[in-house]
């Protein structure tokens, strides 16, 4: 397993940032990178109620993503797992396949 997230924006049912490990510090929230799962899946307590970062091999399949976000995703998965071959994916459920 890795520690690959994305974040995803609950209300438009949209991945909205690519696949990334999580940052120490994010919107009001430090030591994000420490909080525990349920804390991570459920912003409410942090005033984020329609965001939630979910681990890559638990992203719920059907949700949406812009034009860009395939291409920008690859080329951050390929500078974080560099031995894994993204190249040939065409949806987040294959790029999530590939690097899980």
């Amino acid at each position: 397993m890795n520690d690959i997230y994305v974040l995803i924006d609950i209300k438009l049912n949209m991945i909205i940032c690519p696949p990334m490990r999580l940052p120490h510090v994010w919107a009001n929230i430090n030591g994000l990178n420490f909080l525990p799962e349920e804390k991570l899946i459920d912003l409410t307590w942090a005033g984020h109620p329609n965001l939630s970062w979910r681990l890559s091999n638990k992203v719920p399949d059907g949700l949406d993503v812009s034009d860009e976000w395939m291409e920008i995703s690859k080329n951050n998965i390929k500078k974080l797992l560099p031995k894994i071959d993204v190249e040939s994916t065409k949806t987040p459920k294959e790029l999530f396949d590939a690097i899980n």
